[in-house]
């Protein structure tokens, strides 16, 4: 028999669970909505403010262009290159509602017509020699500046009617569903987008533009704010940007919840129903919460570590990009003692401390390459190069190397190649050495050879072709697809006693993408590898190359002991470095040149300099 007394315990309790649980469950999701809500509010009124900026950001820049016009049609004025009355022409007024005058401080018009007295007693700035713009309830938007005319001070201005503004200023936030308001003051406004009413023109919208004005108070040091409010039971988010607070004029506006917040309201409704399935589900899917909190947990201990990874990356660019400059500072300095020393132990100690620096610097390249490429802020810039401008710095890179290894390093470039390319000569020339580099590291004995030529593609354009090939291990046909791994390295028990990251073939790899070409690698385990691409190219100068390997030998016979390629001891140079040891450095590197050569730690004093000094050159670290 079924004991009712039993059942009725079960469901009596099955209900107090259920009671208990959905009580829980709702305290807990009124909090988490109160929660989302009120950061979703905040997070877009910081978006909300940040578009306001950009939008004030923009029109600043049209009023610094019509004073730039003004001042350059003033300029014409006086110089007399063009009469007075025909200033208009140089202007190019164009726009319907727009025009300009030359009224004296009498308010006088010597071309156009007086201005209302009280703007020119507002505009009494302009006589001073300053620019001045101000809006007029029947003018609109008047800019002015001083003019001389017959040896008077006068007032050059250009109004721009409340309609021409729109058209001339075309301010539009969120697609056109957003208006925007220009404030000279809380009396002088007008609106510069299609829209809704004015704010202010409804009392139960007042309130919330006060708090926004109180909101701007209270952090004056910010350039644009924002405010959610309510308006006809509809939310919508209130803005404030300065535009110049030089000359007292902002922008202001408001855009409905609907426009900034796209497809929110999906995601409430999507909350709902959720909500409402757990309630109903809750009886029989006690476990499956507990799952489910299990795999919250797991996600977030997933984001955590996604951030983790994310905070790795930038930490590894910021580094790089830090400890280049040291390296920098060293190699400068170890630059001096090798042209300056005669000691033959300390020069085999600079050389050895060259060869480590470089080294040093190539693993942070490679590291910042890395964080650039996964950031995805690797560009490709193309620029106008010469091919055997490039296969030099390769040979004096790679040569060096080889040499010291006992390694024969050859050239092989056909002399029919256009001499002069068009495309990113440093990403190939660092693609070429990563792969040099590669096979000098992994070659014992024999040689490395680089084999470079062309391949016609249309009569502008050709296929720069590429390969390099060694004698060295070799690589298994399994590990060839691990070479383009990042961090990995093929048969690390073998090769622990090479130096490298792991990196250069999988940059190599990226930057060949984004070149649309791909590495190719062809190899027999023991006996040696080619590497191989080809680029396609804009051909500059279809002039050939002519025999590069002996002008190459030509221009390692005439090498000679370092020697400054020209004195002036009249010249005087600026450099502005926030790098002590960088200033250092370049001083020692230019010391024989008997260059003058001042230095300065900031802007600040760079300009202080230019003012007191004339600099035949300036060298700013950018």
């Amino acid at each position: 028999m079924i004991n009712l007394k039993s059942v009725n315990r079960l469901v009596i309790r099955a209900i107090i669970e259920f009671v208990v649980l959905a009580s829980i469950l709702s305290l807990i999701g009124y909090s988490a909505y109160y929660k989302l809500e009120t950061s979703l509010k905040a997070s877009l009124e910081e978006a909300v403010a940040l578009q306001a900026k950009s939008i004030a950001v923009g029109l600043n820049n049209q009023f610094n262009e019509k004073f730039h016009k003004l001042r350059a049609a003033a300029y014409i004025a006086e110089s007399g290159q063009v009469a007075i009355e025909n200033i208009d022409e140089v202007f190019m007024v164009g726009t319907k509602g727009e025009s300009l005058g030359i009224v004296t401080k009498d308010n006088k018009a010597i071309i156009g017509y007086p201005l209302p007295q009280i703007l020119v007693e507002r505009f009494q700035k302009v006589f001073e020699g300053e620019q001045v713009v101000k809006y007029h309830n029947s003018l609109g938007l008047i800019f002015a500046v001083p003019v001389k005319v017959d040896g008077e001070t006068c007032l050059l201005y250009n109004a721009i009617s409340s309609k021409a503004v729109k058209t001339i200023f075309n301010a539009v936030s969120y697609n056109g569903d957003g208006t925007v308001i220009l404030l000279n003051s809380m009396d002088d406004w007008m609106v510069i987008s299609d829209g809704a009413e004015l704010i202010n023109t409804d009392a139960r919208m007042r309130p919330n533009w006060l708090a926004l004005s109180d909101k701007a108070r209270a952090n004056e040091s910010a350039d644009s704010w924002s405010l959610y409010g309510k308006y006809r039971d509809k939310g919508y988010f209130l803005y404030l940007a300065w535009i110049s607070r030089e000359h007292n004029f902002a922008i202001s506006g408001y855009a409905p919840w609907r426009a900034v917040a796209v497809g929110i309201d999906y995601v409430y409704m999507i909350m709902y129903v959720v909500f409402i399935v757990m309630m109903l589900a809750l009886l029989f899917l006690v476990r499956s919460l507990m799952k489910s909190r299990e795999a919250e947990y797991l996600e977030h201990e997933k984001a955590v570590a996604d951030s983790a990874n994310k905070a790795k990356s930038e930490f590894l660019s910021n580094m790089s990009h830090e400890i280049r400059t040291p390296i920098n500072a060293i190699m400068g300095m170890d630059e001096m003692i090798l042209r300056e020393s005669k000691d033959e132990s300390i020069l085999e100690y600079a050389e050895n401390l060259q060869n480590a620096a470089r080294n040093l610097l190539g693993i942070v390249n490679d590291i910042l390459d890395f964080s650039k490429i996964e950031a995805g802020k690797m560009e490709i810039i193309p620029v106008e190069y010469h091919i055997s401008s490039m296969l030099n710095d390769l040979a004096n890179m790679i040569s060096t190397r080889a040499k010291k290894k006992g390694l024969e390093f050859k050239i092989n470039a056909s002399q029919d190649m256009p001499s002069v390319l068009y495309g990113d000569e440093i990403r190939i020339k660092q693609i070429i050495t990563n792969i040099l580099t590669n096979a000098v590291k992994y070659t014992e004995t024999g040689s490395v050879t680089l084999n470079v030529n062309t391949r016609a593609l249309g009569e502008e354009n050709v296929y720069l072709c590429i390969s390099v090939s060694d004698t060295g291990i070799g690589i298994k046909k399994e590990d060839i697809g691990k070479l383009f791994s990042a961090f990995e390295r093929i048969e690390e028990k073998r090769n622990r006693t090479i130096e490298g990251t792991g990196l250069g073939i999988n940059i190599t790899q990226r930057l060949l993408a984004m070149m649309h070409s791909k590495l190719e690698v062809t190899s027999v385990y023991g006996k040696g590898s080619t590497f191989a691409f080809q680029i396609e190219q804009h051909v500059m100068n279809h002039e050939p190359i002519g025999n590069f390997e002996e002008d190459y030998r030509k221009s390692l016979n005439q090498h000679k002991e370092y020697h400054e390629l020209f004195t002036a001891p009249d010249a005087k140079i600026l450099v502005v470095d926030d790098t002590v040891m960088n200033l250092t450095v370049i001083k020692g590197l230019l010391k024989q040149t008997k260059i003058k050569i001042d230095t300065a730690l900031n802007g600040a004093d760079c300009l202080t300099l230019v003012h007191k000094n004339k600099y035949d050159i300036i060298f700013l670290d950018h």
